[in-house]
């Protein structure tokens, strides 16, 4: 299960029965990255019913938020966020996934000011020398990366993107979810930098590599890109297929998107942020 949530099996499923409350969140963050909603979200209201008070309930909160996120609900994962950080206590791990989901929620319903914040108090969590595990610096860039391009920073945001792409590469267990991840929030920034080419060429490899591993969600997002920006590997006609397989895929298993699929702006990856 820890393979399938933040290794190199992305798309393993199906998975065995969790025995632990831990296996339930690997379960559930899993299954989130697959776009398999339904079943992230049982094993998300079993952990929460049954886990004890601490880290991993603050956890449990903070992925939820996330799937919501993926699916356009910021205003929602707000308040699963902020249940979350109020469980954290004095857990690194537990305080940054919830700061960086509230980033996250306040950079999708426009407030930069207050998502700029966040991230400052995240920083004075994710302290160097701390015993964190390494996706959080990973994902506090994505969250960087993001807001800059949301206030039209482009070159700020490629470099906060790239600094996720080199994090990734230097995490003790290699997460191919979180590298595809990286690849998509560059893209997106060099987009918008102005850089179509590079970003076609990223973006294009990552369809591939999200196909291959089963990540819908992600794979959703590539093909909004690219039906953007054009690609020459992908006709047109491939792309919209893609992306409207995607979302079937995502209704079909318990997933419901804020509003329209395929009216969503192409650079979607602040909806996402996932653990």
């Amino acid at each position: 299960m820890a393979d399938a949530g933040f290794g190199n099996q992305p798309g393993s499923w199906p998975l065995p029965t969790a025995t632990t409350a831990n296996e339930l969140w690997l379960r559930a963050v899993a299954a989130g990255g697959q776009g398999r909603y339904g079943s992230a979200y049982r094993d998300l209201a079993a952990l929460r019913r049954d886990a004890a008070a601490g880290p991993l309930l603050s956890l449990a909160h903070s992925t939820q938020g996330s799937f919501l996120r993926q699916l356009g609900w910021h205003a929602v994962a707000r308040g699963w966020d902020g249940r979350a950080l109020a469980l954290a206590g004095t857990d690194p791990e537990a305080r940054a996934d919830a700061l960086i989901g509230l980033a996250a929620d306040a950079l999708g319903v426009g407030r930069f000011a207050v998502a700029a914040t966040l991230l400052a108090r995240l920083d004075e969590v994710l302290v160097p020398g701390l015993a964190v595990p390494d996706r959080l610096p990973v994902r506090r860039r994505w969250v960087a990366a993001e807001l800059a391009m949301a206030r039209g920073d482009a070159e700020i945001a490629v470099g906060h993107a790239a600094e996720a792409v080199e994090l990734v590469l230097d995490m003790a267990v290699p997460s191919a979810r979180h590298q595809v991840k990286s690849d998509v929030v560059l893209a997106a920034a060099l987009c918008s930098a102005g850089n179509t080419e590079r970003a076609r060429a990223i973006a294009e490899v990552a369809l591939d590599t999200t196909g291959r591993l089963q990540l819908v969600p992600l794979r959703w997002a590539l093909a909004c890109l690219l039906v953007d920006i054009g690609s020459v590997t992908f006709s047109t006609r491939q792309l919209h297929a893609i992306r409207d397989v995607c979302a079937g895929q995502v209704r079909r298993a318990g997933g419901t998107w804020c509003s329209a699929g395929n009216d969503l702006p192409p650079v979607i990856v602040r909806a996402s942020v996932s653990p």
